[in-house]
């Protein structure tokens, strides 16, 4: 019985019953008072305060959710070609502003739209896999020539110290 308790708990955790969506998203007040969602009466996360347009957007969010430090970020950003350091700093400091209002249906918006928004990173992170997997295939190919090179060596030299 307990088992059971424990599934229906983590599913109602999960799927709520109802969903509320953020005053933020809203175009217009009014259609928040209705009982149906009408699809245009939805910002979308490319609009205005979100503006989650592109990979970046989504990267710095994660990034001012973490508290990252802006000149860091934005160092490190100028050594990788695809990100564009001025527009990156530029939109950490606005992230962090938005968290720092503690204007939590802003802060649940822009939540909502880089979770939304995060598939954008699966060709990155798949690219990072991909490159993982190779740089530990060579490690484990050198290796194992390592030790194919210290056991043949050994297997020389082994005469001469054996009667």
């Amino acid at each position: 019985m307990c088992l059971l308790e424990d599934i229906h708990t983590t599913i109602s955790a999960i799927f709520p019953k109802h969903l509320q969506i953020p005053q933020t998203l809203w175009r217009d007040i009014t259609c928040a008072d209705l009982g149906v969602v009408e699809p245009s009466c939805l910002k979308t996360c490319q609009d205005e305060p979100f503006a989650f347009t592109d990979t970046q957007a989504v990267v710095v969010w994660a990034l001012a959710e973490t508290g990252a430090n802006v000149t860091q970020a934005v160092s490190v950003a100028r050594r990788i070609p695809t990100f564009n350091a001025s527009v990156l700093r530029e939109q950490l400091l606005r992230s962090e502003k938005v968290l720092d209002n503690n204007d939590s249906s802003l802060v649940t918006s822009n939540r909502l739209c880089a979770a939304v928004n995060s598939y954008l990173l699966v060709p990155y992170i798949a690219l990072i896999l991909v490159a993982l997997a190779l740089v530990l295939l060579v490690l484990r190919i050198t290796l194992l020539l390592f030790f194919g090179a210290f056991t043949n060596a050994f297997a020389v030299f082994l005469p001469s110290f054996t009667r």
